[in-house]
């Protein structure tokens, strides 16, 4: 009977259907089964166990699994035995998914067997009823915030029910989706946040802030925000043009610029004359760009020194306002610019004029990890602590802040962008997709993409809606990390 049940089974999957569930019973000394089955909709891991009555046999239902696994335990064992287990699985974060009793001619004692699934904060609960009569009340709607998932009678007729969340709300789908591209990806941690309309919908970190030690990463975490960093300087840019004391169209160089000769010690060329403040907002200098890496030479050289270097060794050719080439030097010498005009170092000026007011304690980050700081990896053997350096990345890539004060800079930029922050959210004559200090969609939103050794991050604005997300790892695969979490935040604006 065996052989026939594996013939039905490629039977039906050559027809285009998947088993969902097997269940042998015995007749005149044969197991015979009964085998359910549907429709292909994707490829899953185990589905279904059943046992032959009187018999320690068991049949279970696989479905291959192409690209991700969801971790899974299966244990058995008395009914009373699992039912401890499961307080404990469910402390770890595990959630059953197959439920089956049974009893065997070995024992009188009812045994169970148990798939649990990992699903991060995923709600379910154990109930018992005496009969199926007893249940019906509890089927109709509004009786529970949770759905029935899992029925099962038992030999001794009564019946066993899980009641689980179904994605009715908004945790199931967010931490489904968390929970794969973290196994994907291998991210050591995690940490989200989001509001509407100023009031927080949902808040929570993943994983480990400390692989080795085991410290697992809460909300209070404070991580790089890499390139998030350039908004929060455009936004003190902007401070300074609102206070009058510069213009977009400022000069940064020469006689009549902000910076005069500060840097270097050969004469500035028409091309570096011609610098203004909006040409560094927009990354349109048309030199010093990413690619070409040199933030990160000369990484014993304080940032006065650096700049004096680059612009002796390696002074502009092109000319400005033709070309958008992202650069960080850029957003660095706009943390010169601030310095120059306020008075006091770049960091102190963020904290005192637009921290202080969105109740935000954040502060440069340094090599050497500070408190409450998550560690940082990175799968391209790019070390995070030696390839870059926030301190010189200052104003370009230098911030260290928690999910949820990124998501409060965020939302300050949204209120005010038809006021304060008109400037920033005006789009690129060369680059349609970026501002000035701010990325721009298609869709009504703002945001800035974050990554560098051992950080990527998103702070995202749509009207009234903000999400941050902040990960202690650079992807596997370049940009993969910023365009999923952009993905991400999309998809939740839109609940």
């Amino acid at each position: 009977m065996e052989r026939d049940l594996f013939g039905v089974l490629d039977q039906l999957q050559n027809n285009g259907y998947l088993a969902t569930s097997v269940c042998p019973y015995r007749y005149l000394n044969d197991t015979l089964y009964v085998v359910n089955a549907e429709a292909k909709r994707g490829r899953h891991f185990p589905v279904h166990f059943c046992t032959t009555t009187g018999l320690p046999i068991f049949t279970s239902v696989w479905h291959k699994v192409d690209e991700f696994l969801w971790h899974y335990v299966i244990e058995q064992g008395s009914l009373e035995e699992m039912l401890k287990k499961d307080t404990q699985m469910g402390q770890e974060g595990y959630y059953i998914k197959i439920f089956l009793t049974f009893k065997n001619t070995s024992s009188e004692t009812l045994q169970a067997i148990i798939l649990w699934r990992k699903g991060f904060g995923v709600r379910y609960r154990f109930e018992i009823f005496n009969s199926i009569h007893d249940l019906e009340p509890r089927m109709g709607k509004g009786n529970s915030d949770l759905e029935l998932s899992v029925v099962h009678l038992t030999p001794n007729q009564k019946v066993y029910t899980i009641w689980r969340d179904h994605g009715t709300n908004t945790s199931f789908w967010v931490n489904e989706e968390i929970e794969k591209v973290m196994r994907t990806m291998e991210i050591p941690s995690m940490s989200i946040f989001v509001q509407v309309n100023g009031i927080e919908i949902y808040k929570a970190a993943f994983g480990y802030a400390d692989v080795l030690q085991r410290i697992k990463a809460n909300p209070d975490h404070r991580y790089r925000i890499a390139s998030i960093s350039k908004t929060i300087t455009a936004m003190a840019i902007q401070e300074l043009i609102n206070q009058k004391k510069i213009r977009l169209d400022s000069l940064v160089f020469g006689p009549t610029g902000i910076l005069g000769h500060d840097f270097g010690t050969r004469p500035y060329n028409s091309q570096m004359l011609s610098i203004t403040v909006q040409h560094l907002l927009e990354h349109t200098v048309g030199s010093w760009e990413h690619f070409r890496r040199y933030e990160f030479s000369k990484q014993n050289f304080t940032n006065h020194q650096f700049l004096s270097w680059l612009f002796d060794s390696h002074p502009p050719k092109v000319s400005v306002n033709i070309v958008h080439l992202y650069s960080n030097v850029g957003y660095i010498i706009l943390g010169r610019v601030i310095e120059k005009i306020s008075g006091v170092s770049y960091e102190k000026f963020v904290q005192e004029n637009l921290f202080n007011k969105l109740h935000i304690k954040g502060h440069l980050g340094t090599r050497k990890r500070q408190e409450n700081e998550v560690c940082y990896y990175s799968h391209d053997n790019a070390n995070p602590y030696f390839n870059w350096d926030p301190v010189r990345m200052d104003a370009a890539a230098g911030w260290t802040l928690t999910a949820q004060d990124v998501a409060k800079i965020f939302e300050n930029l949204s209120k005010n962008r038809y006021r304060e922050y008109e400037n920033l959210i005006q789009r690129s004559r060369w680059d349609f997709a970026y501002g000035r200090g701010v990325q721009i969609g298609w869709d009504q939103s703002f945001y800035h993409f974050g990554s560098l050794a051992g950080i990527e991050g998103i702070g995202f604005t749509r009207n009234g809606f903000q999400c941050a997300i902040l990960v202690n790892v650079r992807g596997k695969q370049e940009n993969f990390l910023t365009h999923w979490m952009l993905q991400f935040c999309q998809a939740f604006s839109n609940q």
